[in-house]
């Protein structure tokens, strides 16, 4: 875990950006995440600069995407000032805005996503990047489950980042039901990026950039057509 890499200031005009966006909806995601809302995007290396021209605000973060720090963040402290791993780095990734109510959680999982959208055999990202937005006293908690360990807690806080393999099983964990406030409905908010390396035979099927959210161009269609733009402007300004 790495503290306070993003200010206060930052981390709420990434929130107030992703907000403005008119993207979130009901999650896209596996049923393991309920309850939950978002949206996600899919790009490859090549596009990120598609995803910087469409949500300018995300560029601090996607400085760590496009820079694959965290192939440096997880090799052993020891092994950091040696000579740099030539492990490849991502080329394509799978970018979550996850909010998730007080009261909720997200089951033990690992990561695959973009593989098994694309019909690949089922392979889990390199590594994830997670930019924590808001994590309330009261909300559920990150979770790392290795293999015959106790889950390991973080205490996350607004602005810290989190690099974690992408085999590992992880949760949210609900808090018990002496500390959540049913009539409490706020939500915590995080920024999740699986980051992955296909062939370049496998990359030809991911898109450059792809907005995924159950509601987005409906409801973008909808106050677009009142205005009186035509359908396949839509497309461009979605």
């Amino acid at each position: 875990m790495e503290r306070s890499v993003f200010n206060a200031s930052y981390v709420s005009e990434v929130i107030e950006g992703l907000t403005a966006t008119e993207w979130i909806s009901e999650n896209v995601l596996t049923d393991g995440f309920l309850g939950t809302q978002g949206f996600s995007l899919q790009f490859t290396r090549e596009g990120i600069s598609k995803v910087r021209a469409r949500l300018p605000v995300l560029n601090q973060y996607l400085d760590l995407i496009e820079g694959s720090t965290g192939l440096l963040a997880l090799r052993p402290s020891w092994h950091r000032w040696l000579k740099p791993t030539n492990d490849p780095k991502p080329n394509a990734f799978y970018l979550n805005f996850l909010e998730v109510p007080v009261g909720d959680c997200v089951n033990p999982h690992v990561d695959g996503t973009l593989s098994l959208k694309h019909g690949f055999s089922w392979s889990p990202p390199i590594f994830n990047t997670v930019m924590y937005l808001r994590v309330l006293p009261n909300s559920a908690r990150f979770a790392l489950r290795l293999p015959g360990k106790s889950p390991k807690y973080f205490e996350e806080q607004d602005g810290d980042v989190l690099y974690f393999r992408g085999d590992c099983i992880h949760s949210l964990d609900r808090l018990g039901e002496d500390f959540v406030d049913p009539g409490d409905h706020r939500t915590r908010l995080s920024l999740v990026c699986e980051q992955y390396y296909f062939s370049e035979e496998m990359l030809t099927k991911v898109p450059l950039m792809k907005l995924e959210s159950k509601d987005a161009f409906k409801r973008v269609l909808e106050k677009r057509q009142q205005q009186g733009i035509e359908k396949d402007e839509v497309d461009i300004l979605i």
